[in-house]
């Protein structure tokens, strides 16, 4: 296959992966509503979901926000009994931030939702069809980490 036309089905490729991705973030932000939930206070949580335990600062920088900015965020998210704050055992100025016990059963709970939805709107899925759209949709995302983590860019 010709550069032109590889070129060609990666734009079609990334125009429908930001598509999905539109679509995906409607429908998560749908449900965080109903939970009362912001899409940053959904992006802190699913941080900590993801990476476990960090301290505020490495929170701070990989949102790119300002400290004072998170620091609110997570004393309202504490307040709701979602997020617990811990002094790091080794350098008591660290602060760590993790998730509450009871925001992890409602992540499942989600979790569960997700699952509903998507079965809703994929009835007839075979389990052939979601095995192979995960496998080459992780290869896609593996690339994608991979060029992040080179930091490649097009001059």
């Amino acid at each position: 296959m010709d550069d032109g036309k590889i070129g060609e089905h990666l734009l079609r490729l990334v125009q429908l992966y930001r598509d999905g991705l539109y679509l995906y973030h409607q429908t998560l932000q749908c449900q965080y509503k109903e939970m009362g939930l912001t899409m940053l206070q959904a992006k802190i949580i699913h941080l900590l979901k993801r990476d476990g335990p960090q301290p505020l600062g490495q929170v701070s920088r990989r949102l790119d926000m300002p400290n004072s900015s998170l620091s609110e965020i997570v004393d309202r998210l504490e307040d709701r009994g979602l997020l617990c704050r811990e002094r790091d055992q080794k350098d008591r100025r660290v602060v760590r931030v993790h998730l509450s016990p009871a925001c992890l059963k409602r992540l499942e709970a989600l979790e569960e939702r997700e699952v509903q939805m998507l079965r809703q709107m994929w009835p007839h899925a075979e389990l052939d069809d979601i095995l192979l759209l995960t496998e080459k949709l992780s290869r896609f995302v593996k690339i994608l980490s991979k060029t992040i983590d080179k930091g490649v860019t097009v001059r």
